[in-house]
């Protein structure tokens, strides 16, 4: 896969400012791609494309409607599907020390370094895999958005019924502000597959909801790999 960077100059949208434009444009039937992060860096990722909106004075590559290597914010209908509300100043924060793939994260929880596998979803194996033959550059460009998102930054952990699994690994749905569950953009962009964690199937029913829908749009590895 090819690598293209891109120079992040000004202002990136995050937080709650980003979310709020981003559901505007959603109720209007606008879906747009976008990266969510917060920093302004040289980044350089695998096929990631960002799209210029509206509110933003940045100056970005035009993206390539082809590319199917994209994180989509979620529409507003969907996140009014979510099964229950959640305010996030009520759960436990973390900070990402490190990205292992794209569904397994190195935090640092209460002082403490530990491993967490986000719940809900599988990602493709990445080159972090030790056993070659598993290993996928799908998996390599999923990881590669994750850590551009979350490497350094301070997370939100919603944890379900088991915290943890027979590996000793922290389980949970990552959030990243009030409006924006990581687990979910993956989901609806195309970029994993969901599984089932019993007893751990609070989202269970709506990431299927999400994974149809990126089905539907050709979104994500769908449009070219996943298509089943």
């Amino acid at each position: 896969m090819n690598s293209r960077s891109f120079h992040l100059t000004g202002r990136l949208f995050a937080g709650m400012a980003l979310i709020l434009t981003l559901s505007l444009l959603a109720s209007c039937g606008i879906l747009l791609p976008v990266d969510l992060g917060s920093a302004s860096a040289d980044v350089t990722v695998p096929d990631l494309r960002i799209v210029e909106t509206a509110e933003s004075e940045e100056t970005y590559e035009e993206p390539d409607e082809t590319d199917p290597y994209t994180l989509y914010a979620l529409p507003a209908e969907f996140i009014s599907e979510r099964p229950h509300r959640v305010d996030v100043r009520t759960l436990q924060t973390a900070e990402v020390e490190r990205v292992v793939d794209g569904d397994t994260l190195v935090i640092v929880l209460d002082g403490q370094r530990d491993r967490l596998r986000m719940l809900g979803i599988n990602a493709p194996e990445s080159s972090s895999n030790p056993d070659e033959s598993r290993q996928t550059s799908e998996g390599d460009i999923v990881s590669g958005i994750v850590k551009e998102l979350l490497t350094g930054r301070t997370i939100y952990l919603e944890f379900d019924e088991a915290p943890r699994d027979q590996y000793d690994r922290l389980l949970a749905y990552v959030w990243l502000d009030e409006d924006t569950m990581l687990n979910e953009n993956l989901v609806f962009s195309g970029l994993v597959t969901v599984v089932r964690f019993p007893p751990n199937t609070a989202y269970y029913d709506y990431f299927r909801t999400l994974n149809r829908a990126a089905r539907a749009e050709n979104l994500g590895f769908y449009k070219s790999v996943w298509s089943d």
